[in-house]
């Protein structure tokens, strides 16, 4: 390891406080933000992918290539765009002010953003420090659950207030079903960390995050048809002309993420040219 023991736990307890913020932020603060887009943090997604190569290029000191610029600054335009048309798609009143959209825009960031630094420091820790992805886990586990626990009792006297309250007034089957949907929540979600640490470990923050967002055209095509999303103007309908713009410009963010993470490649201005299929064909011949 490059770093001393004191740095990569200092690493592992920051990487853990992101993650305890991106969590809190996208499950509590973020749904209780009235009048969003039910799809908006789906379809800033993408976002991840801008702000990981960023930290990738600085934090990790690699190199990127023409076809990552490219893919990266249509990306950005697609975000932009997103972000702007958001802003005039919305009819603001006293109820749906201005200020809501905001918070609730630059907390969709926010959650992205702090989840790119994870990916980034745990990038880092596997990289340069060797650290082992799963005790890399379970060290960030017993960060969170201490931040958790604080926290809890911050905000509240009796942290268990809710479940008490469930327990009094639904019959004891349902008490039960809860008990066994907690545990089974810890079960996938240790699941779902390992196979996220592992991914992290094989291939870059950046391969990772185009499985956030890959499938964003089925998602915002779902949420249309089925749940009254994409409701804009003062009439509060359906907007097919919101909806279509944002599946368009879904299609584009997940073919430019296939073209940073070369499943697809261009043969055009020598964007093909750093790859690592063509890097290869070369060496060969």
């Amino acid at each position: 390891p490059r770093d001393s023991k004191f740095k990569i736990y200092l690493l592992i307890f920051v990487a853990s406080s992101f993650d305890f913020i991106e969590y809190l932020v996208s499950t509590y603060y973020i749904p209780q933000i009235k009048y969003i887009s039910k799809t908006l943090e789906i379809r800033l997604s993408s976002f991840l992918t801008l702000s990981a190569a960023i930290f990738f290029i600085y934090l990790l000191k690699l190199h990127i290539y023409k076809h990552h610029i490219f893919s990266l600054l249509i990306i950005l335009a697609c975000l932009i765009i997103i972000g702007i048309s958001e802003y005039f798609f919305q009819h603001f009143d006293n109820k749906r002010t201005e200020t809501d959209f905001f918070q609730a825009l630059f907390s969709v960031l926010g959650v992205h953003f702090f989840n790119s630094l994870l990916d980034s420091i745990e990038k880092y820790l596997l990289e340069y420090d060797f650290v082992n992805p799963f005790k890399t886990l379970m060290l960030e586990g017993i960060f969170g659950t201490i931040l958790s626990i604080i926290y809890l009792f911050i905000i509240s006297n009796n942290p268990f207030e809710q479940i008490e309250n469930f327990n009094k007034n639904e019959n004891i089957i349902k008490f039960i079903f809860l008990i066994i949907c907690l545990f089974l929540y810890l079960l996938l979600s240790g699941g779902r960390n390992a196979y996220r640490v592992e991914t992290n470990k094989v291939y870059s923050p950046m391969a990772k995050t185009l499985t956030d967002y890959i499938l964003n055209p089925l998602f915002i095509i779902y949420y249309f048809i089925f749940e009254d999303d994409f409701i804009g103007g003062k009439q509060n309908k359906k907007d097919i002309f919101y909806f279509v713009l944002n599946l368009i410009l879904s299609i584009i963010v997940v073919f430019c993420g296939c073209i940073y993470n070369e499943l697809l490649v261009l043969f055009c201005y020598n964007l093909e040219h750093d790859t690592h299929r063509q890097v290869s064909i070369r060496a060969e011949t």
